[in-house]
């Protein structure tokens, strides 16, 4: 499991699971990403401005770019989204530059 951040009483807040890391190709096309079962949020991350939604897993995620049901998500800009277990993460690029979309699970409950 990834390693936790603890506020000032020295209680978990989030522990970000590295060890399930997913990276999705950013591209002209749209990408849905594996679903998101192991966490209550994910934080996302391009490499490239792209626009992402969110679905679950039936029907099949599509992102035409600027759209109903997409966010603006700039480069390098990391942003924390809620999810719930069978969530599907699709994105597709902002501009003619390819990326990569990294989604890191955070995992809300006390490791102890």
């Amino acid at each position: 499991m990834g390693d936790a951040n603890y506020d000032k009483s020295g209680s978990s807040t989030r522990r970000y699971r590295f060890d399930l890391v997913q990276r999705i190709a950013v591209g002209a096309a749209s990408a849905p990403a594996a679903e998101i079962n192991d966490a209550i949020e994910v934080q996302l991350t391009s490499t490239v401005n792209a626009y992402v939604t969110v679905k679950d897993s039936n029907p099949a995620v599509v992102v035409s770019g600027v759209g109903v049901n997409a966010l603006p998500l700039p480069a390098w800009s990391p942003f924390v989204l809620q999810t719930k277990p069978g969530d599907e993460i699709a994105v597709i690029r902002a501009g003619t530059e390819d990326g990569v979309l990294y989604i890191n699970p955070i995992d809300g409950r006390d490791p102890r």
